[in-house]
């Protein structure tokens, strides 16, 4: 069957954004006296963000008072986008370029919240280029609970079953095969285990090589899976 949409997440998979969010959490942690490790961080990639607070809380204990961290990282985000920007990673210009060329349907489902995601999208010059987005506090469950793929395909009005979603998370994933659809994972700043790889249609280095497939799949729903 081909597929008839697809559904991307930002953080990491458009935007080269992580490092950005993690030196604003640095830096929001450190005013409490708190951190956490590289690893710590990636564990908390793709959830949403009051789970992100849940999982801050449970690790750093009394230190952590969420809504002075919640204020600090926005202030220190701001201050990093607006000296820096938001690079956009390898592939995405010709990847949406192609989708909209081919009127392939599109769509956004990020766990940031959405007026903060359109500030992401137009510091990374993609707004214009992005047609749909789902934000998590448009969903009452947020990932890795299916919810907020299924209103994304509803959106660009395309059955689950038919649409692939590109992540870069495991909280991603595990969202996308519960919603039904084929996860094709384009890793950002921790690799897939074993486990999370069974779970992926495929894994591709970039979305500059997982284009060729992304158009082939819309085209005729076959594609050769790859594993970087």
């Amino acid at each position: 069957m081909a597929v008839g949409g697809v559904i991307f997440d930002m953080d990491g998979v458009l935007l080269d954004s992580e490092p950005v969010y993690r030196e604003a959490s640095r830096r929001a942690l450190a005013t409490m006296g708190c951190g956490i490790t590289d690893s710590q961080y990636a564990d908390l990639i793709g959830l949403p963000g009051p789970d992100v607070l849940t999982a801050l809380s449970s690790l750093l204990g009394s230190k952590f008072i969420a809504d002075n961290f919640r204020n600090d990282f926005m202030a220190h985000w701001q201050q990093l986008v607006t000296a820096e920007g938001l690079p956009v990673k390898p592939g995405v210009h010709d990847t949406l370029a192609e989708l909209t060329a081919h009127q392939i349907p599109f769509a956004v489902a990020t766990s940031t919240p959405r007026e903060r995601a359109w500030r992401s999208l137009r510091a990374g010059g993609l707004d214009a280029s992005v047609p749909l987005l789902v934000g998590g506090d448009e969903v009452s469950r947020g990932k890795p609970a299916p919810d907020i793929f299924l209103a994304a395909a509803s959106r660009i009005a395309v059955p689950p079953g038919s649409c692939i979603v590109i992540e870069d998370s495991a909280a991603g994933i595990t969202g996308a095969v519960a919603a039904g659809m084929r996860a094709w994972m384009v890793p950002d700043l921790k690799q897939p285990d074993a486990s999370l790889r069974q779970r992926c249609h495929a894994v591709w280095p970039s979305l500059h090589d997982a284009l060729p497939a992304l158009l082939a799949a819309c085209r005729d729903g076959h594609f050769e899976p790859a594993v970087s």
